[in-house]
């Protein structure tokens, strides 16, 4: 894979050493580079300049149909589904906590540590309430729950530059202010990188263009 500037090339990638492709802003892809892809699983994604997703090239799903089966069969079965909707629930809403706990661990002696403390106890008791859940609605009032009080104080874990990066409530489409903006970003990005944590291809790369 190769990446031309002016007719000059910048970079210069062996196509196995790679699992995604990022064009941010359009830099154009060759029928070639397309095809090489699709041949080697090597997913290819168009973004805008402003990081919006506006196509993507995907290789062929190989899939395994017994657990593609079991997977529907799970999604029909409200005992099953309440039970894997519970369990990535409270993954988010537990890892919320670490990194507040981590920041506590951090920065305890801090005027806002206590502020932080709070939410860590707010969601302990979302987390113990989420176990308890009998149904997904349920769920989703504890997701929306532990993300705002997360929110609450996530101002609090930004330590450089706080004057340009404050932070005063997560807000989306559009996103109102840098941090905003940045975790939008982010976010679009976790559908590329997502693909390789699940496959556990961890010796293979993206490349952001």
């Amino acid at each position: 894979m190769l990446v031309r500037v002016d007719d000059e090339v910048r970079l210069r990638v062996p196509i196995h050493n790679l699992e995604a492709i990022v064009s941010m802003g359009y830099t154009g892809a060759s029928p070639a580079l397309m095809q090489l892809c699709a041949e080697r699983g090597v997913a290819l994604a168009f973004h805008s300049e402003n990081s919006r997703l506006l196509a993507r090239l995907t290789p062929a799903n190989k899939g395994n149909v017994l657990l593609r089966k079991r997977q529907y069969q799970m999604y029909d079965n409200d005992a099953d589904s309440l039970e894997v909707s519970r369990n990535v629930i409270l993954g988010k809403l537990g890892n919320c906590r670490t990194v507040l706990q981590r920041f506590l661990r951090d920065y305890g002696a801090e005027d806002c540590a206590f502020e932080v403390k709070t939410a860590v106890n707010h969601l302990s008791g979302i987390i113990d309430h989420a176990r308890r859940s009998t149904s997904i609605n349920s769920l989703r009032g504890n997701e929306g729950d532990g993300a705002r009080r997360y929110y609450s104080v996530f101002d609090h874990l930004i330590r450089n530059q706080k004057p340009a990066l404050s932070f005063n409530g997560r807000s989306r489409r559009p996103p109102l202010d840098r941090v905003n903006a940045l975790l939008s970003f982010l976010y679009s990005m976790y559908d590329v990188a997502e693909h390789i944590f699940c496959n556990n291809n961890i010796n293979r790369k993206i490349v952001y263009i």
